[in-house]
């Protein structure tokens, strides 16, 4: 089987690629690079050499300047910033445009915004044709994307001389357009600068959230117009830069005259200046008590606020019902509750002498002693007096109006002990009261015995008693009959004519040489006997 050739090996094949070959290489006689060139290169420089030449037209027939050969260690982007050596130098440098995109990308890639072959005046640049993150320099187009307008915006709104420049007044003429009064108002209030206050994403936007990134408006600052806080202010950075101190606002509203320093929010709070929370027990004196339910101005009248004397006296001197007769350290005694919760320590130097004190406390007729010989420094009552430690002996020194009438003269310690009144014993030998009679002559019944009250009586109780008749009860057969001697009851005196006949003149004249006779019979006749005894 014969085999078939290749048809570039054919007459035919050799003939068409030298025919070829003559025409490249006339048409590159003529138009040299252009046969190979997709399209004129841009005309438009600075002005100045770049790499020797003014503009990339220069290079029209130097390929090889921006297009390495394949066999070449070098790639485009080398031979760019041959040229571009401003270029390169803005690669290290992260606050430049280069420098930020850079740090985006992983190698150096200037065609991805960069190209050309679009013509003498064709744009150099096509990136923002597509989706370039404009943050990286340095503003955010993310709040302009939002943004519901008449038509779509494009860059050339803001970049009206080209993308390498940004003029202020593009804003301007947009937000006119937008909202003309605000633009107005915001004008006069921040100035037109707008770069200084907006990035793009807002941060001090509309959205801005003054709560979480700055200072919490709440209570009375929640509608306060911006201007309120912010007068003057014109760049970002003097928005940062506002004080947050209440002060910075309040300070001609401080009622305390520079008293309390300046620090408006050690005690105020955005409630309202009312509501102020003082922490007084910084001052070194406590808010509690009577005192915790106080106003300031009723120890602070006069709006003093510093150097106030924190003792008692200092505010209560009007309250002292003491005269002063207790010093003025009301704390000694009363506490910061109330003034009736008292507690006195009786240890104090001025309180030895009871009666220094409490004079006014001694009833009628009280012992004129120390108060202590009686009662505790707890209260009155009870109270246990110690004769002893008093140095009561004479009783009636004290107790003389306590006598009823017509009692026991002597000292009362002959009946009653120093615990109480009653019971009462009476020691009529330790009181040496041996003749009834100088004390109990009242206390005798009518027509009673007339003599002493032993001769019946005992010292413990008049009842019962035991009466020792002298003379013989049942003398002439009287049988006890007390009233055939005591006639009309009267027992303090006797007869014998009730039963003897006789009568006085009669015994007188019988009994005549009877030295000093008298009607005493029993005197004589002791037993009842005729001729018992004797007169004298």
């Amino acid at each position: 089987m014969k085999r078939k050739r290749l048809g570039c090996l054919t007459t035919g094949g050799a003939a068409a690629l030298i025919i070829t070959l003559i025409v490249v290489a006339t048409s590159y006689a003529f138009t040299r690079n252009k046969l190979f060139s997709p399209g004129d290169l841009n005309s438009q420089g600075s002005g100045r050499l770049i790499g020797g030449v003014t503009s990339h037209a220069d290079l029209e027939t130097d390929c090889a300047a921006c297009h390495p050969a394949p066999w070449d260690a070098n790639n485009m982007a080398d031979l760019c910033v041959a040229c571009h050596q401003d270029v390169l130098l803005q690669l290290s440098d992260l606050n430049t445009l280069h420098g930020a995109v850079m740090a985006e990308m992983d190698s150096l890639n200037c065609r991805e915004c960069h190209t050309d072959h679009h013509g003498a005046n064709g744009s150099l640049t096509q990136f923002l044709e597509g989706d370039f993150p404009h943050e990286l320099v340095g503003y955010s187009l993310n709040a302009h994307s939002r943004i519901v307008w008449e038509r779509e915006i494009v860059c050339a709104d803001c970049h009206q001389a080209g993308f390498t420049t940004f003029d202020l007044t593009s804003c301007a003429s947009c937000h006119n357009q937008i909202a003309s009064p605000f633009l107005e108002n915001h004008n006069a209030l921040f100035g037109n600068a707008c770069l200084e206050c907006h990035d793009g994403i807002e941060t001090y936007g509309s959205d801005f959230d003054h709560d979480r990134f700055a200072f919490a408006l709440d209570y009375l600052h929640t509608n306060l117009d911006c201007k309120m806080c912010h007068s003057g202010v014109t760049s970002m950075v003097e928005l940062r830069d506002t004080s947050q101190a209440c002060e910075a606002c309040h300070i001609d509203d401080d009622v305390h005259q520079d008293q309390m320093g300046n620090q408006c929010g050690v005690c105020h709070t955005p409630k309202g200046w009312d509501f102020a929370v003082f922490d007084h027990s910084a001052t070194g004196f406590l808010l509690i008590g009577g005192h915790d339910r106080l106003d300031c101005l009723d120890c602070h009248q006069d709006e003093t606020y510093q150097g106030n004397d924190p003792t008692c006296v200092s505010c209560h001197a009007k309250d002292e019902p003491h005269a002063g007769q207790f010093g003025f350290d009301c704390a000694a005694c009363h506490t910061i509750s109330r003034w009736t919760e008292i507690t006195f320590d009786h240890t104090g130097t001025f309180a030895q002498d009871c009666a220094f004190c409490h004079q006014v406390d001694s009833p009628v007729n009280h012992f004129p002693g120390q108060c202590s010989a009686c009662h505790s420094t707890s209260a009155w009552l009870p109270a246990t007096f110690d004769h002893g430690v008093a140095g009561a002996t004479d009783c009636l020194s004290c107790h003389t109006p306590d006598r009823p009438r017509d009692h026991y003269t002597a000292q009362c310690s002959a009946c009653h002990n120093t615990n109480a009144w009653l019971p009462a014993s009476f020691n009529h030998g330790a009181a040496g009261a041996t003749n009834c009679l100088n004390c109990h002559t009242a206390d005798r019944p009518n027509n009673h015995f007339g003599g002493q009250c032993s001769t019946c009586h005992s010292t413990n109780a008049w009842k019962p008693a035991s009466f020792k008749h002298s003379f013989p009860l049942n003398h002439g057969g009287a049988n006890q009959q007390c009233q055939l001697c005591h006639t009309n009851n009267n027992y303090s005196a006797y007869t014998c004519y009730g039963c003897h006949e006789h009568n006085q003149a009669e015994m007188r004249d019988k009994h005549k040489e009877v030295n000093n006779f008298s009607n005493n019979c029993i005197k004589c006749h002791p037993g009842g006997r005729e001729h018992e005894g004797g007169g004298d």
